[in-house]
């Protein structure tokens, strides 16, 4: 596994268990400090080993290496947690999880074998990669400046064969985008009808 790679398996242990105890944290009062350290204790338990390999590489046989727009969430996630950075416009978000969940599912279900297209081999190739900068500029210049960061990123990575998949679609998305978009607006449709309903009052 090459140094990136590495990297990126116990940066994504670390995100997401410290993103689950997050909610514990709040509830606990933590201040900005002990959260930090949620997450640090989080980083430090992906590197202990069991039975030869480590925390994240248990996750990484399970999940696969996560996908640049998932990282890149549960980043902006933990700096807010942590009172690093405000919190992303809804609307930013939903550039970019909505776009890269329809993708993602668009991909797993052409990949199933019941059609003839095969849209996972362009994401071998520099044409999809050229294409994909292309969307980040779209998307750049329409004011989504958090989905052409990740477009952006992901391209990037693949370029230096960051995390060890010669494909393109890997970097842009994983099968665990699906349900976090569900899950993500279903909170947000939650969000605007109670909003809506405290204005009827």
């Amino acid at each position: 596994m090459s140094a990136t790679a590495w990297i990126w398996a116990h940066l994504s242990f670390a995100l997401i268990l410290g993103g689950l105890l997050m909610p514990v944290a709040k509830r606990l009062d933590l201040p900005a400090r002990g959260r930090e350290f949620v997450y640090f204790l989080a980083l430090l338990l992906s590197l202990i080993p069991w039975q030869g390999v480590d925390m994240a590489g248990r996750l990484l046989g399970i999940s696969d290496f996560l996908s640049v727009p998932s990282v890149l969430l549960m980043l902006l996630y933990a700096a807010w947690s942590v009172e690093r950075l405000p919190r992303v416009p809804a609307l930013q978000r939903a550039g970019l999880v909505l776009p890269a969940a329809a993708a993602a599912l668009f991909l797993y279900v052409l990949t199933l074998g019941h059609f003839p297209l095969d849209v996972y081999l362009p994401g071998y190739f520099r044409d999809m990669a050229l294409a994909v900068l292309a969307l980040a500029a779209v998307a750049w210049m329409s004011g989504l400046w958090l989905a052409g960061l990740a477009l952006l990123l992901a391209t990037g990575l693949w370029m230096v064969g960051a995390l060890e998949s010669p494909n393109l679609w890997d970097y842009l998305v994983d099968p665990w985008l699906l349900p976090f978009a569900l899950w993500w607006a279903g909170r947000q449709l939650f969000q605007w009808r109670k909003d809506q309903k405290a204005l009827a009052r």
